[in-house]
C-alpha cells in the first residue's frame, strides 16, 4: 500500500506555522508567560482569519485557511469539437456537471515514474462521462439524507457549512462506490481517470509538463491549509477535457484493484484492473502530498476500508451503458 511522496500527516495549518508554536506545552513546569503571549497571538490571528473567511470570489465561499490570493476560479468555457470533446451534461440526481471524454487511444503510464507505471502502453477507451469536480460535502449529503450513504467516518467538515463546496473526505472505497451507484454512475476505471486527467499528448500534469502552485493544491503550496473548494483554480488547473482538480486537493478512489505489475500484460481496450486484490487504486495526489505525487500517471493504493482527510472521489458514466 502506498501514497507516494506525501506529508507526515501534520496539517498545513496557520497554527503550526506560527513562531513559538513548538514552545507551547501543557507541562506546568515549563508553561510561561511567553506561552500565553503566543496563544493570544494565535487566537487574534485566527479571529482575523475567521472574519476574512467568508470572502466570496464569483459566488464561491472560501473557508478558513486561504492565505494568498488565488487565480480566477471562473468556469472554463469549452466549445464542443466534432468528436464531442467539450460537451457537458448535468446529473438530475446530484446536479453534478459531467464532462465528455471521446472514444480513442492514449498512452498510459510513465517511463519516468515508478516501476508500477511501466511500461508505457497504448490503451483504447470507449467514450465516457466523468464528473467535472470531486463530489462535494453538499452533494454527498443528498445521499446521506436518503439513508443510502453513511456519514463520513469523521463528519466534522461534512457538517460545517463553510465546507459545503469542499470535496467530501473520510470516505472509504465502498462509500465512494455506493454514492456513485446512488447517483446513477460508477467509479471511473484507472485508465479512464488517467485519460481524463492528461488527454492524449502524454503531458505530466492536467495543464502541461511543469508543476505549478498556482494551478493546484499541493502540500508544498501554501494557498490552503487542507482541502480547497472544488474548482478553486479555474482554467489554470483544468484538464484537456474540462475536469477540475485532477492534480492535488484530495486523492481519488477509482474502480480498479491494484497490482504493481498490471501494466505488464493489461488489456489494450477498456481495462478494468485485476479481478481481485488487497488494495484499491487512488489517483491524483492531495493537499498533503507533494507535486510529484500529483502527476497524472502516478499510482497510489490502499486498503479499500481506509479513510482519511486526504481521500475523496469523483464518478464516471459510460456513454452507452453496458
Amino acid at each position: 500500500m502506498s501514497a507516494p511522496e506525501c506529508g507526515n500527516g501534520i496539517n498545513k495549518s496557520l497554527f503550526s506555522r506560527l513562531p513559538g508554536y513548538e514552545n507551547i506545552t501543557v507541562n506546568k513546569s515549563s508553561f510561561s508567560y511567553r506561552n500565553i503571549r503566543t496563544i493570544l497571538i494565535i487566537v487574534i490571528i485566527q479571529l482575523i482569519s475567521f472574519g476574512c473567511s467568508r470572502v466570496s470570489l464569483q459566488g464561491t465561499v472560501y473557508p478558513l485557511g486561504v492565505t494568498k490570493d488565488l487565480p480566477d476560479p471562473s468556469p472554463v468555457e469549452l466549445k464542443p469539437t466534432a468528436d464531442g470533446n467539450g460537451s457537458t451534461q448535468i446529473s438530475p440526481v446530484d446536479a453534478m456537471t459531467q464532462v465528455y471524454v471521446p472514444a480513442g487511444s492514449f498512452l498510459m503510464g510513465s517511463a519516468d515514474g515508478g516501476t508500477d507505471e511501466q511500461p508505457v502502453h497504448e490503451v483504447y477507451l470507449d467514450a465516457f462521462w466523468i464528473d467535472q469536480t470531486e463530489v462535494t460535502n453538499a452533494q454527498y449529503g443528498l445521499c446521506v439524507q436518503e439513508d443510502v450513504c453513511a456519514l463520513p467516518t469523521d463528519p466534522s467538515s461534512f457538517n460545517d457549512i463553510l465546507y459545503a463546496h469542499h470535496p467530501v473526505i473520510f470516505v472509504d472505497w465502498k462509500a465512494a462506490q455506493t454514492y456513485c451507484q446512488w447517483a446513477g454512475r460508477r467509479l471511473p476505471t484507472e485508465a479512464e481517470w488517467e485519460k481524463a486527467a492528461r488527454g492524449t499528448d502524454g503531458r505530466i500534469y492536467p495543464w502541461g509538463n511543469e508543476s505549478d502552485c498556482s494551478r493546484a493544491n499541493f502540500w508544498d503550496c501554501p494557498q490552503f491549509e487542507t482541502t480547497s473548494p472544488v474548482g478553486s483554480y479555474g482554467d489554470r488547473g483544468v484538464s484537456p477535457y474540462g475536469a477540475y482538480d485532477m492534480a492535488g486537493n484530495v486523492w481519488e478512489w477509482v474502480f480498479d484493484w491494484y497490482a504493481p505489475d498490471y501494466y505488464q500484460d493489461s488489456p489494450t481496450r477498456n481495462p478494468t484492473g485485476p479481478t481481485s486484490g488487497i488494495y484499491h487504486v487512488w489517483r491524483g495526489g492531495s493537499w498533503n502530498c507533494n507535486q510529484t505525487s500529483a502527476r497524472s500517471a502516478g499510482r497510489g493504493n490502499f486498503n479499500p476500508d481506509y479513510w482519511r482527510d486526504l481521500i475523496g472521489f469523483r464518478c464516471a458514466m459510460s456513454v452507452t451503458p453496458p
